[in-house]
C-alpha cells in the first residue's frame, strides 16, 4: 500500500522556540566566556604585579644593605659630607650613598677594594674577581685608623688610579702616591665620578604614568649619580605611598630605642660616624595597586597604615582611599633591612 506524503515543514513558532532556546544557550557561553577572560586577565595582571614586586624588593633590600659601604668618616676640606641613609619629605624620598651602589659592576666600583700590605707598597689579592681591583681603576683611599679620606694633588685630589697589586698608585694629576702607609683601605669608585660614592634616590614620580594605575599613584623610580646626572630607571608602577623609618640606637646599648620617621629629624642630625653607630634598621613601606580596576570590587578600607602603628611612636602615615580608588586591589609591602656597613 503506497506511503502516504505530507509537505508540511516546521511552523514559525517551532523555528522561534528553536532560536530562542539557541539564543539563551549562545548568552549563556558568552557570559561565561566574558567572566573566564575577565577572571584570566585579572590573575594574569596580579601574577605580573606580584613579579615586579619581588624585583623592586630584592633591589631594595641589596641598596639598603650595602649603604654607607667605602664611606668615609671624614672627608677633611673635599667638601663632600655623605650619610649611609636619609630620608626626604615632599615628596618622600630615600637616599642611599656609599661606593657599592652602582648597578654597572664592572667599572671598579661595586665592592671592588682592598688595602695595602706593604708601604711598597703592596696590595692584598682575594683571587675573586667581585672583589679584586683591577689595573686602571679608579679608586678612593681611607686611613684605616681615623677613617679620613686621603687626599693628594689639585685635581680630583681624592681620586686615584690602581695600577696593579704590587705598584704605586697615583693621584688625578699623575703623581705617585707619596705616602703610602700599611692598612690603608682602598675602594673602587665609578672612572667619571665627580664625587667620591654613587647616591641613590628611590622616589615616587608621574611621569609617563601607565593608564591603567589608579588615580593619585605614580612610579617608584631609583636614580643612581656618581655626582654627574642621575640615570633614573622606573621599578615599580602605580605605587601610592612610599614611607620609611630608621631604627636607631640613641644610647648605644645595642637595642633600638627610637624610631626616626620625622623626615629623619634625629639621624640627619648625626655624622657620618655617629650614623655608622647608631642606625640598626631602616624600614620602608610601600603601598601598590594590584591588579586593574574591578568595578565589582571594594576595597574593605577606606584608610590603610602604610607602616606600623604599633612600632615605637608609630611609623609610616594613614593614607586615605577615596571611592574610585577602592575599586583596585592593594597591598602594603614592608621591607626591614640591617645595614651592612653599621658598627
Amino acid at each position: 500500500m503506497p506511503r502516504a506524503t505530507t509537505n508540511r515543514g516546521f511552523s514559525l513558532i517551532e523555528v522561534l522556540i528553536v532560536i530562542g532556546i539557541f539564543s539563551v544557550l549562545m548568552a549563556a557561553v558568552s557570559v561565561t566566556f566574558s567572566t573566564q577572560v575577565r577572571h584570566g586577565s585579572r590573575e594574569y595582571r596580579i601574577g605580573e604585579s606580584e613579579v615586579e614586586l619581588g624585583i623592586v624588593k630584592s633591589l631594595l633590600e641589596r641598596d639598603i644593605a650595602l649603604a654607607g659601604y667605602g664611606l668615609a668618616d671624614d672627608y677633611g676640606t673635599t667638601g663632600f659630607s655623605p650619610r649611609s641613609v636619609q630620608r626626604q619629605t615632599g615628596p618622600n624620598a630615600l637616599i642611599l650613598m656609599g661606593t657599592a651602589l652602582g648597578l654597572n659592576d664592572r667599572f671598579g666600583a661595586p665592592l671592588h677594594w682592598t688595602y695595602a700590605t706593604a708601604v711598597a707598597p703592596t696590595f692584598k689579592v682575594w683571587g675573586d674577581s667581585r672583589e679584586d681591583l683591577l689595573a686602571n681603576d679608579r679608586v678612593i683611599l681611607i686611613e684605616p685608623n681615623t677613617e679620613q679620606i686621603l687626599t693628594q694633588g689639585a685635581t680630583t685630589p681624592w681620586k686615584f688610579q690602581y695600577n696593579g697589586s704590587g705598584s704605586n698608585l697615583r693621584d688625578a694629576g699623575g703623581t705617585v702616591w707619596a705616602s703610602p702607609t700599611i692598612g690603608t683601605l682602598v675602594y673602587g669608585v665609578d672612572p667619571g665620578a665627580t664625587q667620591p660614592f654613587a647616591t641613590v634616590t628611590y622616589s615616587l614620580s608621574t611621569a609617563n604614568l601607565p593608564s591603567n594605575c589608579a588615580t593619585g599613584t605614580s612610579n617608584l623610580e631609583r636614580a643612581e649619580s656618581w655626582g654627574g646626572a642621575a640615570t633614573t630607571i622606573p621599578l615599580l608602577a602605580c605605587t601610592l605611598s612610599l614611607q620609611t623609618a630608621f631604627g636607631l640606637d640613641t644610647n648605644k646599648d645595642g637595642a633600638i630605642d627610637l624610631w626616626d620617621t620625622n623626615a629623619g629629624a634625629v639621624a640627619s642630625g648625626y655624622s657620618q660616624a655617629t650614623l655608622a653607630e647608631r642606625l640598626k634598621q631602616v624600614r620602608v613601606y610601600l603601598l601598590v595597586q594590584i591588579g586593574n580596576r574591578d568595578a565589582s570590587y571594594t576595597y574593605p578600607a577606606a584608610t590603610v597604615r602604610v607602616g606600623d602603628a604599633l612600632l615605637g611612636a608609630g611609623t609610616g602615615a594613614d593614607v586615605a582611599l577615596n571611592a574610585e580608588q577602592r575599586r583596585f586591589r592593594w597591598r602594603i609591602v614592608s621591607i626591614d633591612v640591617t645595614p651592612r656597613n653599621v658598627r
